[in-house]
């Protein structure tokens, strides 16, 4: 088992991750770490892998293990040699925003600009249901308010960057049937959107109290 032991700690090395890695690694000194007692160490060294959980062919057994049995009910292994290190199941269908953004609010709409389109237009309307050639897009909130239902949602996830100011767009014909509307939209100087995952089930792999890697399933 100490071939399993180099690559993991190869792969951690090459992205920057080694020294997360050191509360799992040391116990690997001793044999019974990779014993049928320790299968709790298995799978948190292997969920671990930078490369992926089933990478090292050592981690394809206790991988296919932990899925049959969170399908069935039966809860997380622990790994009491890990110290502070520890892995944690969960359902959700998309991940959290990226650092430096935040999810848009359900039903809120935004647009992508700069903070010199906004003074520029002052409190002066613009016509057209996009706001003159802007894309609009309307938030959902972070995706999860269902806890990872059983349908994979439809929508994309909206996160935004930093709040500029607003833009007050006018829409409708103004004819006898239809009036016109206004409608205030959110400007930030950044917009990602981001498609469900393809399961809603995952394991966070938490070290120093962070979150080192999420491994979908």
């Amino acid at each position: 088992m100490k071939s399993f032991h180099r690559v993991i700690v190869r792969a951690a090395a090459r992205l920057g991750g080694l020294a997360a890695f050191t509360l799992l690694v040391a116990p690997a000194a001793h044999a019974q770490f990779y014993s049928g007692a320790d299968y709790g160490c298995k799978v948190l060294l292997c969920l671990s892998n930078p490369m992926g959980p089933q990478a090292v062919q050592d981690c394809v057994a206790p991988i296919n293990q932990l899925k049959k049995d969170l399908s069935d009910g039966k809860p997380f292994p622990h790994c009491e040699t890990a110290g502070s290190a520890y892995a944690q199941p969960g359902n959700a269908w998309f991940d959290d925003c990226p650092e430096g953004t935040s999810a848009l609010e359900a039903g809120v709409p935004a647009m992508i600009g700069t903070a010199e389109q906004v003074a520029a237009q002052g409190n002066q309307p613009q016509f057209g249901a996009n706001g003159g050639g802007e894309t609009i897009y309307t938030g959902i909130g972070s995706g999860n308010d269902d806890s990872g239902g059983f349908m994979r949602p439809s929508t994309r996830k909206v996160c935004v960057g930093k709040l500029l100011g607003t833009k007050t767009i006018i829409t409708g014909g103004g004819g006898i049937d239809s009036g016109y509307e206004k409608t205030t939209v959110n400007v930030y100087d950044h917009i990602g959107l981001f498609d469900p995952a393809q399961s809603p089930r995952y394991i966070d792999v938490i070290m120093d109290q962070k979150l080192y890697r999420r491994v979908r399933w």
